[in-house]
């Protein structure tokens, strides 16, 4: 399955919104569609500021500016270190 949503941790939050539908649909009795929910998944865009792409003159920026907090600057740093490029530069600001 492929994700519209950047960096490994959304990975992880997809196989968990997976098991989350699969028990709901148990409670429920209901027959659990692996493939429709996948299908819905792969349909989710990122928020602006949460991971999103912007290009602008052949320059791809990574834009996670939004609400920032130390477990999404983990997940940006781990993305960022995996991401291909020659070049990277990471402006962060503070948290309080």
């Amino acid at each position: 399955m492929k994700l519209q949503l950047l960096g490994k941790h959304n990975a992880f939050n997809a196989a968990i919104a997976i098991a989350a539908v699969k028990s709901a649909m148990k409670l429920k009795d209901k027959e659990f569609d692996l493939k429709r929910v996948m299908n819905l998944l792969q349909e989710v865009k990122p928020t602006k500021g949460r991971m999103s792409i912007v290009k602008s003159n052949g320059i791809i920026f990574v834009d996670d500016s939004y609400n920032a907090n130390p477990a999404s600057m983990r997940a940006l740093l781990s993305f960022s270190k995996d991401y291909p490029g020659k070049r990277k530069i990471l402006v962060l600001g503070d948290m309080h």
